[in-house]
């Protein structure tokens, strides 16, 4: 636990009162100068009759408690008299180098000029919904502040409200604000983005620049047009607008077409082949593309079994298909294909070869050709005593002193 001074600085010229003797405390209305108390070590400034429209109201003036995580009070007691804590006063944080996180209750309206300043071990920031205005520099230079919500209650941002916070990665701006004062986000090197509400007008110099890693988020269906010194330019251009000085807009509704969804093809249908001789056409009626690039492929089918891929068209619903064979039967199916996925359709009525007409030759006969077949020669036996001797010929004749057998 950090140790802290018993009274913070900002605090003292609030306790150095002197009451005046017309001050009456008998039955707990304060009627002349302020006074103040501290409770949990939140110095309070008193004031108010209670009477006439003079309600009894606290304003945080500063704090010399021990706690580094604080939660205001809404209320303070005081002589028996209830005061509502209705502001954040000048400086009561300042320089407060043990403080990482407070809670600001619903009770208070305005974050007074300085209210914060360079609380560097400040990380978070909870804001009570009754706050309107946040004062000049009130969380200048806390620069391990990562967390802030500001309330739909808040109407302006002061000057160097947030300046130089470089923990700060994002922030919503909310539809209550109408204008952020000059150097409000400066310098505020983390910060990626910050979401700006549609009733903000006027935004002051500087009040983006040096922001380099920032984005802009519009509220949702609004644009605006905004001008500085005779200059327009878009909200993405704040955080590089640098001598432009403070700067106007209006806020237009856009209407928004509904977004497109994006979804895989229905199947082709109607296939249709036709045939003659070896070329086949088929024709189909595409399915839808889905809003996506869609082109169809072709399959073949010989004899029922798939051969794969023979044709892909894109914004047409036909193809030919040539030097198909006879002797077999064809069928076809057409699968429409996009990025998303792809549907196919029912198979083709089936197609064959059709033989073309062909003309018998007419033909001359051979010449007949007479073949005359060699004369036949034939054998004898001739005889002489008990000598015998065969004779072949044409006409076989026995020789001198033999006779034919």
């Amino acid at each position: 636990m950090n140790s802290r001074p018993v009274f913070h600085r900002r605090a003292l010229a609030a306790i150095l009162i002197i009451v005046s003797s017309s001050f009456v405390a008998l039955s707990g209305v304060a009627n002349a100068a302020p006074v103040s108390t501290t409770v949990d070590g939140v110095i309070y400034s008193l004031s108010g009759t209670g009477g006439g429209g003079d309600p009894y109201i606290a304003t945080v003036m500063g704090y010399s408690g021990p706690d580094a995580v604080l939660t205001i009070h809404s209320t303070v007691v005081y002589n028996g008299l209830t005061f509502s804590v209705t502001s954040i006063g000048y400086m009561a944080f300042d320089l407060d180098t043990a403080l990482t996180s407070i809670t600001i209750p619903n009770s208070v309206t305005s974050i007074g000029e300085m209210a914060f300043y360079h609380d560097t071990a400040l990380t978070t920031v909870t804001i009570g919904n009754s706050v309107t205005s946040i004062g000049t520099r009130a969380f200048y230079l806390n620069t391990a502040l990562t967390s802030i919500t500001i309330p739909n209650s808040v109407t302006s941002i002061s000057d160097f409200a947030f300046y130089y916070d470089t923990a700060l990665t994002s922030i919503t701006i909310p539809n209550s604000v109408t204008s952020i004062g000059i150097f409000t986000f400066y310098g505020n090197t983390a910060l990626t983005s910050v979401t700006i509400g549609s009733s903000v007008t006027s935004i002051g110099r500087l009040a983006f620049n040096g922001d380099s890693a920032l984005s802009f988020i519009n509220p949702s269906g609004l644009v605006a047009t905004w001008t500085g010194a005779g200059v327009s330019y878009t909200t993405a251009q704040l955080r590089t607008a640098t001598d432009i000085g403070t700067v106007t807009g209006t806020w237009a509704s856009v209407v928004h077409a509904e977004p497109i969804v994006y979804s895989k093809p229905t199947a082709p249908t109607n296939v249709v082949a036709t045939m003659n001789n070896g070329s086949a056409t088929i024709s189909f009626t595409a399915g839808s593309s889905g809003n996506l690039p869609t082109y169809d492929e072709i399959d073949m089918f010989i004899n029922g079994l798939s051969v794969g891929n023979v044709c892909n068209v894109t914004g047409a619903s036909m193809c030919p298909i040539s030097n198909l064979g006879p002797d077999v039967s064809f069928t076809f199916s057409v699968t429409a294909i996009n990025s998303k996925g792809s549907a196919v359709s029912t198979v083709s009525n089936t197609v064959s070869y059709s033989s073309p007409v062909f003309v018998s030759a007419t033909t001359t006969p051979p010449p007949t050709t007479t073949t005359t077949a060699p004369p036949v020669k034939r054998t004898i036996t001739c005889v002489r005593g008990a000598t015998s001797k065969k004779i072949t010929a044409v006409s076989p004749v026995c020789p001198a002193g033999y006779k034919k057998k």
